[in-house]
């Protein structure tokens, strides 16, 4: 099981310890549920100078995004042709 200990940082913003096992880290409660983190859900980890920064992916699907595209591409192409 994992242990948290809620600290106040000079900005007043709750950190979190999480302990790291076998590469993995469980993003506590509290965050999951202020952010709407659910099970499945996509998140976005880059490293910025010596931090690690996570943030949630965007929501659109691939196909969806292709699809739409798609369709603007046709309304251009009749436009065009008049």
């Amino acid at each position: 099981m994992y242990r948290y200990k809620l600290r106040r940082s000079m900005s007043e913003t709750p950190e979190y310890r999480v302990r790291v096992r076998r590469g993995r880290i469980t993003i506590p409660k509290a965050i999951r549920e202020t952010l709407g983190i659910r099970d499945g859900d996509e998140l976005m980890i880059k490293v910025k100078d010596s931090e690690i920064i996570i943030r949630l992916a965007p929501n659109e699907d691939i196909n969806e995004f292709d699809r739409k595209i798609k369709e603007h591409l046709e309304t251009i192409k009749k436009i065009c042709t008049c």
